[in-house]
């Protein structure tokens, strides 16, 4: 029995021009491509019929709490391949794409197209309202981030990846100073080597030097950029030292500051949640790994 598989992305940038790559995955050869709903409602075979004549129907698409199917960037396997893989195939790829492109993008679950026999359109979890806007863009960089990821997962078919869920979980609960309280508590209880307390820059450096940069020291001009952004970041939103947001959230604090914030320091909160988030998740990709 062979299928093809399509996930939809709801809030990132339309694409113009369509992207594809290959990646081979348990023996079968897969041809991904980015597009968006123009090129996919066009694209020959039964895909473009699918997603015209099943995913959306202009006349009668009156969904208010899915995304609006020609606002969505599409993720179609262009090719057929068997009904054994696809379990394991539809899996990775949604993992690597939730990781390569964390919430506030939304993705959709798998859409199945069993040839001569069902159709399963993407599905959509719960849609955060409101939901944050993003003008993250899928370009070439993101296709090749998500193919690297695709290939360094596909080393032991049966192997399943912990961690990632609980922090994605986190990512899409919308409130952007739970996820940053969560985040730091994470990595300080996560990459915590002390026996007895744990402290935040000690646990921060851990994750830098063993398991985003793996060997780097606390010299490398990586992790030296990385921590500087969190100081700067800080230092926007007033809290003076590198613990100190962390402190402010963890003991209400914010409660008494969240409404004389400034926009200015709003948006250093909102990029100091995207970069933990981006960090402890491909952080978490190297620990799994070295883990398995």
């Amino acid at each position: 029995m062979m299928r093809t598989s399509i996930w939809m992305l709801f809030n990132c940038n339309k694409i113009e021009e369509s992207i594809d790559c290959l990646v081979d995955l348990n023996g079968e050869r897969i041809e991904l491509c980015f597009m968006n709903y123009e090129n996919a409602r066009l694209f020959t075979d039964s895909i473009g019929d699918w997603v015209e004549n099943k995913i959306f129907k202009s006349e009668n698409w009156i969904s208010t709490c899915e995304p609006n199917p020609m606002e969505c960037v599409y993720l179609i396997i262009k090719n057929d391949y068997s009904d054994k893989n696809f379990v394991y195939i539809t899996e990775l790829i949604s993992l690597c794409l939730r990781i390569t492109l964390p919430p506030p993008v939304v993705i959709s679950r798998p859409g199945n197209y069993i040839k001569n026999g069902a159709i399963v359109n993407p599905g959509w979890q719960s849609i955060p309202n409101p939901l944050r806007c993003t003008n993250l863009v899928i370009d070439n960089s993101k296709v090749e981030k998500l193919v690297n990821l695709v290939y360094r997962f596909d080393i032991k078919t049966d192997h399943r990846y912990p961690y990632f869920e609980e922090v994605l979980k986190v990512a899409e609960i919308n409130d952007v100073l739970i996820e940053v309280l969560y985040l730091w508590a994470f990595i300080e209880g996560f990459w915590n080597t002390n026996r007895g307390d744990s402290k935040l820059d000690q646990s921060f450096n851990n994750l830098l030097k063993t398991d985003r940069f793996p060997g780097a020291n606390k010299k490398d001009p990586r992790i030296i950029a990385i921590r500087n952004k969190i100081f700067d970041q800080n230092e926007v939103i007033g809290a003076k030292n590198f613990s100190r947001l962390r402190n402010i959230l963890a003991h209400g604090a914010y409660l008494n500051l969240e409404d004389s914030w400034s926009n200015v320091q709003w948006n250093a909160i909102y990029e100091q949640r995207d970069l933990l988030l981006h960090t402890v998740l491909f952080a978490l990709v190297e620990h799994n790994l070295r883990k398995k």
